[in-house]
């Protein structure tokens, strides 16, 4: 397996050339969020009641757009990964006529992942780390196989378990990038903001690199 950082630079190659699909399906719904909750802000009482000024329900309102945006969007984004991974420069409505249809098994995948990822946390911190390592490719799987969600999990798991190093260094990675994003949004104020969105979006294709390098190994043949 290439190292965890040397991906990054590859990454950053795809991140320039697909950067029309990584602003539409990962930069701008992120955007209208991060907006959302600054215009937000902190609710105020009146009365004894929380009320919220004019701008604050615009902000809840496009919080609320955020987050719909990014649910239909987590087919779509999906496939964009895999396709431009895979060298394929498609339209961003292409991307969302063949993703839309992952979207409900993605959710339910995600939703399982998180229960099982929350409940290995809660009664000792190993099993949950070794639930975020077991199903970490599963969604590509669903996508790039097309199985259920409940196969996708049965794969992630044995396709992930020789290759668990590969795995927890690009997570490594991708952890020290969300560090940086939130140290420069709360040192940074507002143009912190777009420095800790930009960084988010740097390392989209990470994870997918990681799978396409597993999946071929996994199917290898065993010495």
């Amino acid at each position: 397996m290439t190292p965890s950082w040397d991906l990054f630079k590859p990454n950053l190659a795809l991140v320039r050339e697909h950067y029309i699909g990584v602003i539409y399906l990962f930069l701008l719904p992120s955007l209208v969020g991060v907006l959302g909750s600054t215009l937000i802000g902190a609710p105020v009482a009146v009365n004894g009641s929380l009320q919220l000024a004019p701008g604050q329900t615009v902000g809840l309102a496009l919080l609320l757009v955020s987050m719909v945006w990014q649910l239909v969007n987590i087919g779509p984004l999906t496939v964009f990964q895999l396709r431009a991974a895979a060298g394929k420069t498609d339209s961003v409505g292409s991307y969302y006529r063949l993703g839309l249809r992952y979207d409900w098994s993605l959710i339910m995948y995600y939703i399982v992942f998180g229960v099982l990822a929350i409940g290995g946390l809660i009664l000792f911190i190993v099993p949950g780390l070794f639930v975020i390592r077991r199903y970490f490719l599963g969604t590509y799987l669903l996508v790039d196989q097309d199985l259920p969600f409940g196969e996708a999990l049965k794969q992630s798991a044995d396709m992930s378990k020789p290759y668990s190093g590969a795995i927890w260094g690009i997570i490594g990675v991708q952890v020290a990038l969300i560090f940086a994003a939130a140290l420069a949004q709360s040192a940074l104020s507002y143009f912190g903001i777009i420095i800790g969105e930009l960084i988010a979006c740097s390392y989209v294709f990470l994870s997918v690199l990681r799978y396409r390098e597993i999946k071929p190994a996994a199917k290898a043949p065993k010495a």
